[in-house]
């Protein structure tokens, strides 16, 4: 089918009536010889087959409101035909083409299947086509067929099958198929931290969350907020059998190995509700090979020290700075399970990801200390057995060096037993820990 008619299809459910008068004479118009077969009709959707007595002949087709039908068109085949007319020459007019060049894209000829998939459950409408020339004039009377969707309803044994068809570290790619191939569905995948937030890991709770969802998704989005409810859910739905890539939508490349994520369907009509049961299956990415990290753009100064972490692969690890005499004598492993104790069995305040730019400030001068990167689960307890990883760099912070400060000391509201203080330094002291007290002069 031509591109242009499908945007000629679209567009015409918010055609109206045009009372121009056509002063081209009409040709003789022939006896309509449609054959229009209704192949599958749902709550938001008409599948048709659209067969012309003549194959040679261009024809135009489209679904309308019976309420459009009967208020605008006064149920009047030369009213809706003439203002199809109109439109046309509209529409060629916003493409700087004659009328003859943009209907010679845009009508079709021959046997055409199409589906029209932004209809409103339970509503009255009417499918028309007939016979136009070049010119934008009828050949053939009006065909209708009227036709009534169905009313949207859950279908309690409509399931989906989920099924990982490739996993990589950081991504991965499923394929979805509903039991019931007349249901539309969405899917996506949810970290899993939202899963448990909003629906508490529960499949039970994914329509309450999707209700909030979509309504922000259409009223936050400009194109979105433009569309009806049905042509939303139409544009967001899909049928039949999908292969989702997590690599090739929003969350491209930014899974984490190791990590279960849930990844759901559910069927949801044109007027929003919705039309099965979600179904949720947890898919886990793959595990990573053995990390390396990466040091660079060391800066290290008396007090403070800053660099980059770069790992090989998108891993969890910690990051963890610590002083080298108090490791003396011990293995790696030792290490990683007194640091651990010290944080109260979890890394959750030093994990990291990718890239990491870290500073360290208030370290001891002349010292010297281990930078610790170790992989690490998702919730931050550190691999063990053959996955145990983890590497140390080592460095020293420079001698303390005379930094020029320059401090001013302010004494007020002095009491008998109470006084307050107030210093203050200059720029050179920027970075630096100083030590405030008293004495009696005495």
């Amino acid at each position: 089918m031509k591109h242009v008619l499908s945007i000629l299809l679209a567009s015409a459910f918010v055609l109206a009536a045009c009372e121009k008068k056509n002063e081209t004479p009409s040709p003789e118009v022939e006896t309509p010889d449609f054959s229009v077969e209704q192949k599958v009709l749902t709550q938001g959707s008409l599948d048709v087959k659209v067969t012309p007595k003549d194959n040679e002949n261009t024809y135009y087709f489209s679904v309308i409101t019976k309420k459009e039908w009967e208020s605008t068109y006064k149920e009047d085949a030369n009213a809706l035909i003439e203002a199809y007319k109109s439109w046309f020459t509209q529409l060629a007019e916003q493409s700087s083409l004659s009328l003859e060049d943009f209907l010679k894209n845009a009508l079709l000829s021959g046997m055409q299947n199409y589906q029209f998939r932004s209809l409103v459950p339970q509503t009255e409408y009417i499918f028309f086509v007939y016979g136009v020339d070049y010119n934008g004039v009828a050949t053939t009377e009006l065909k209708i067929v009227p036709f009534t969707t169905p009313a949207a309803s859950l279908n309690v044994d409509a399931t989906f099958n989920i099924d990982p068809v490739e996993v990589g570290t950081t991504y991965f790619k499923v394929k979805i198929k509903c039991s019931d191939p007349s249901i539309f569905y969405y899917y996506d995948v949810l970290v899993p931290s939202v899963y448990e937030e909003y629906c508490d890991s529960d499949p039970a709770k994914i329509p309450a969350y999707m209700t909030e969802y979509l309504s922000s998704l259409k009223s936050e989005n400009d194109t979105y907020a433009a569309m009806s409810m049905a042509e939303f859910i139409s544009y967001i739905t899909v049928e039949g059998e999908s292969e989702y890539d997590t690599a090739l939508s929003e969350a491209a490349n930014s899974l984490l190995p190791e990590t279960e994520y849930p990844v759901f369907a559910i069927g949801i009509a044109n007027d929003g509700t919705f039309t099965t049961n979600a179904t949720v299956v947890m898919v886990k990415t793959a595990e990573t090979p053995k990390n390396e990290w990466q040091i660079s753009d060391e800066q290290i100064t008396d007090i403070q020290y800053n660099v980059e972490v770069t790992p090989a692969y998108d891993e969890v690890y910690a990051l963890v700075l610590e002083r080298k005499y108090y490791f003396e004598g011990s293995t790696t492993e030792q290490m990683v399970d007194d640091l651990l104790a010290a944080r109260k069995g979890v890394f959750t305040d030093d994990l990291c990801t990718g890239r990491t730019r870290a500073e360290f400030t208030n370290l001891i001068p002349n010292e010297d200390y281990y930078l610790f990167m170790i992989a690490c689960t998702l919730d931050g307890k550190p691999k063990t057995g053959e996955k145990f990883n983890t590497k140390i760099h080592e460095f020293k912070t420079n001698v303390a060096t005379n930094t020029g400060a320059e401090y001013s000391i302010d004494v007020f509201n002095v009491a008998k037993t109470t006084a307050q203080i107030s210093v203050s330094v200059n720029a050179a002291v920027e970075g630096q820990t100083f030590l405030t007290n008293f004495i009696s002069k005495a």
